[in-house]
Order: structure tokens, then C-alpha cells, then sequence
């Protein structure tokens, strides 16, 4: 399973509109990208910044970001994995380096676990939304999508 880490408050329109490329701090000369893990924890990358841009924890973000949601997309997706999709970005070799090592500082481990794609997800391709409870992800049925997004799961 390939997984997009999100938090909930961002569910809602992506329920409406797919996942949409990440465009916040992407130079214009790189093309954005929707991006997705086979790690099966938390992607710690994945967490926010307060309106100082000071990085959150896990817990801020699942307590600031509405909670912690996890996509799981399979086969239906054109992914490309790290080192193609860093190539194909138009990203600099020194900014890629930069990711690398900043995900590596936080445990991830883009060159083996990362993939992503230049376009939107639709929801048509996603296999599962699955919510953590501060302990565990709890799955929710694909008919039942909208409804746990508008219950703010």
C-alpha cells in the first residue's frame, strides 16, 4: 500500500477535489508533487508548522490539524519513486540532498520508502482512509468517506 499522510482538517477538500500536488514553498521552476510513503507509521515530514513556522510534533499536529489521517492508494496510480521522481521534478540536485537528509534526520527514509506523482489523486483511487486514535489507525469503508469527514473523524 502506498500511503499520503494528511491531517483532517484537509480531508474535506480532498474528498472533493483528489489529493492536489503540494505547491506551499515549491519554486515555480519544480513541478509540484503529490507525495506517498510504503512506510506504514506516521511520516513525521508530514507534520505542520505554526504561524511562527515553527515545526509541530506528531501530537500538535493531530491536536492543531483536526487529527492524523493516512490515504492508501495501490496500483491504480502512476507512482515514481524517489530518485525519478527528484529527476523528472526539475528540483536541484543540492535541494534534493537537502530533503534527503532532513527526512533521514526525522527517521524517514525517502530513497528506499518514497513515491509520488505530478498530478492530482482522484478519490476514485483510494483504497482506504484510515484515522489514527492516539494509539492506532482505525480504517473507515470507502461509502463511508464523506460522512467521517464532515463528522471531523
Amino acid at each position: 500500500m502506498y500511503w499520503h499522510y494528511t491531517i483532517g482538517t484537509f480531508l474535506q477538500q480532498i474528498l472533493s477535489e483528489g489529493i492536489q500536488p503540494a505547491t506551499a514553498f515549491v519554486p515555480k521552476t519544480v513541478r509540484p508533487i503529490v507525495w506517498f510513503t510504503v512506510a506504514d507509521r506516521w511520516e513525521e515530514t508530514a507534520n505542520k508548522q505554526d504561524r511562527d513556522f515553527v515545526p509541530l510534533t506528531r501530537e500538535e499536529t493531530h491536536v492543531q490539524g483536526g487529527g492524523l489521517v493516512r490515504i492508501g492508494v495501490n496500483g491504480k496510480v502512476r507512482l515514481h519513486h524517489w530518485m525519478k521522481l527528484m529527476r523528472l521534478s526539475g528540483e536541484s540536485k543540492g535541494m534534493v540532498e537537502s530533503l534527503r537528509r532532513t527526512a533521514e534526520k526525522e527517521g524517514s527514509n525517502p530513497v528506499r520508502d518514497w513515491y509520488g506523482c505530478f498530478t492530482p489523486v482522484p478519490t476514485t483511487a483510494f483504497e482506504t482512509i484510515e484515522f489514527w486514535n492516539g494509539s492506532e489507525w482505525s480504517s473507515v469503508r470507502p461509502t463511508e468517506f464523506s460522512k467521517a469527514a464532515k463528522a471531523g473523524r
